[in-house]
């Protein structure tokens, strides 16, 4: 039997009390729970419906994903242009690994007309920055950061399939996180866009290395290469030596090559030379289309 787990907010709504009483009756014993290995309290399913029975408690509430606070905040942040609220809801639901809620989030934005470019670049990536900030300054764990990464990565995959694709086009895409690189959220967000915009999409994901970069850049013959590094691992030298194998490579099959990510801000530019370095979705797919029109126009 599946074990089931749910969250203080959710367990409140059930009970139809606030989240204050449901704490209360945790610390006095009443109410058993778990936490999980970032701190948070987690309530089996089975020991709250035990606990409703035993204090002669109704369940006549429904959880629900977001707070009604929450969902006014996405409707400022809609309605005032200002993503940074929205980021902060993103954000807190990714922490607390509520797929529901981020996924719920996602919904609302695209149906009041946020492009999923919009959503990426204005909402994730800012709460993505401001997760890696608590991370880096020891207030987050590892496995807290992980967690907000795959609940965001999560909502993304199931958000696409609700949105509309674009005619295909006879454009191919190679996209990958070279060796040592982990990071590969903004990446696959772009795979994501890119594949709905009608481009062929060949993702290699984190993680591959340079090598196997060339050899399917190789094979597949891509008009364009998308490679995206944070923080990779191994040293400045051998990323660099394999960054140049790979311009080598797009240049032999005249193949477009972008980079993007911190990375490529920090290091010397001459030892990237690429044809552009990018920092959001909306300027890869600029850069693109910019190409695409000058190809046709030669």
């Amino acid at each position: 039997m599946k074990i089931i787990q749910i969250s203080t907010r959710e367990v409140a709504n059930m009970l139809s009390v606030t989240e204050t009483t449901i704490k209360r009756w945790t610390n006095s014993g009443m109410l058993k729970c778990l936490k999980t290995l970032g701190g948070h309290r987690k309530y089996l399913l089975s020991d709250v419906e035990s606990f409703a029975k035993e204090n002669n408690i109704s369940i006549t509430g429904v959880t629900a994903p977001l707070r009604k606070d929450q969902l006014e905040q996405l409707g400022f942040a809609v309605y005032s242009k200002n993503m940074a609220k929205a980021a902060d809801v993103i954000m807190e639901e990714a922490l607390q690994g509520d797929r529901e809620g981020v996924s719920e989030s996602f919904m609302y934005l695209v149906k009041n007309r946020i492009k999923l470019a919009d959503i990426v670049d204005d909402i994730i990536k800012p709460a993505m920055e401001k997760i890696g900030y608590l991370w880096e300054t020891k207030k987050l764990e590892v496995d807290q950061e992980h967690l907000a990464t795959d609940t965001i990565k999560t909502a993304l995959s199931r958000l696409t399939v609700y949105l509309p694709r674009q005619k295909e086009k006879q454009i191919k895409i190679l996209l990958a996180c070279p060796e040592g690189e982990t990071h590969d959220l903004g990446l696959q967000a772009l795979a994501y866009e890119l594949e709905l915009s009608g481009y062929k999409i060949h993702y290699l994901g984190a993680n591959t290395p340079f090598r196997s970069i060339v050899n399917a850049a190789k094979a597949e013959n891509p008009d364009y290469i998308f490679i995206s590094a944070c923080a990779p691992t191994i040293t400045d030298k051998d990323f660099i030596n394999g960054f140049k194998s790979l311009i080598r490579t797009a240049k032999g099959i005249k193949a477009k090559l972008v980079a993007g990510g911190d990375y490529f801000e920090r290091v010397d530019k001459k030892n990237v030379d690429c044809d552009i370095i990018v920092n959001s979705i909306k300027e890869s797919i600029s850069f693109i289309k910019k190409a695409n029109k000058q190809k046709k126009g030669q």
